[in-house]
């Protein structure tokens, strides 16, 4: 028991750091962790759904504790064309974390593990201000409406794509992360709405995870003020990448 408390903490805490450091991508992280723990509880390997939930209440937790920090540089006039598609997607995704299958699930999620970490190399940086109002809101509702359909799916923030959306639309980084994590625990929590009468959420996992992240955040927080964002991003990159490579490597045996 003590080395199933350890583990999880470990995890929480190494995805929070993540979180604090370089504000994207602590959701994925958290994700791949959880999936390549050793089975050391709950008598064998936390199912995609079960991670999901976990991570969608880490989502909720970890927007409510930045927030606090953020709530003065929230731009409503950007971020309300995102809600609806959004949230929307966020309820649908969480329908259908219930009724896909595991390999499907797993799989999808291996695509939007690359994806991210091809996102964080390759950040896509459009001039949309003196664009048409068709090309805002191809940005707005096709950034929307797929991270809300994963935030729901799997409990990711989304951050990784709409920090990014906000930065292209002429939002500054702090405003953009302010946006992110509003709409980040918003498509969580009704991810986890939609998931209510089916949940499977191992709560011996949950709470040392989620405690544990908090104070990761905290720490990742006073350490992105000392050292590069550059290296930090790096480290992150590597590590994701290795991970995410063993689990697609699982998928692909398992299909």
């Amino acid at each position: 028991m003590v080395e199933a408390i350890s583990l999880y903490a470990s995890i929480g805490f190494v995805s929070g750091f993540v979180v604090g450091a370089v504000f994207v991508s602590g959701s994925i992280v958290l994700t791949v962790l959880l999936l390549n723990a050793p089975s050391v509880a709950l008598g064998g390997s936390l199912s995609v759904s079960s991670v999901s939930e976990i991570v969608g209440l880490q989502t909720i937790a970890a927007a409510l504790a930045a927030l606090r920090h953020y709530r003065d540089v929230v731009q409503f006039s950007v971020l309300w064309p995102f809600l609806a598609p959004t949230l929307l997607m966020g309820f649908i995704g969480g329908y259908l974390a219930k009724l896909l299958p595991q390999h499907v699930m797993l799989g999808v999620f291996v695509i939007v593990a690359f994806a991210s970490i091809l996102l964080m190399l390759l950040p896509v940086r459009l001039d949309l201000q003196r664009s048409r109002p068709a090309a805002r809101w191809a940005v707005i509702l096709s950034s929307g409406t797929l991270i809300g359909l994963l935030g729901g799916l799997y409990g990711i923030g989304g951050g990784f794509v709409l920090v990014p959306a906000f930065t292209v639309l002429g939002v500054r980084l702090r405003a953009a992360v302010a946006n992110a994590l509003i709409l980040g625990a918003g498509m969580s929590l009704l991810g986890l709405v939609a998931k209510m009468g089916f949940s499977t959420m191992p709560w011996g996992v949950a709470i040392p995870v989620i405690g544990a992240s908090v104070i990761g955040s905290a720490l990742g927080g006073l350490l992105a003020k000392r050292l590069p964002q550059r290296l930090l991003k790096t480290a992150v990159l590597m590590a994701l990448l290795a991970v995410s490579v063993k689990l697609g490597v699982q998928w692909i045996h398992s299909s």
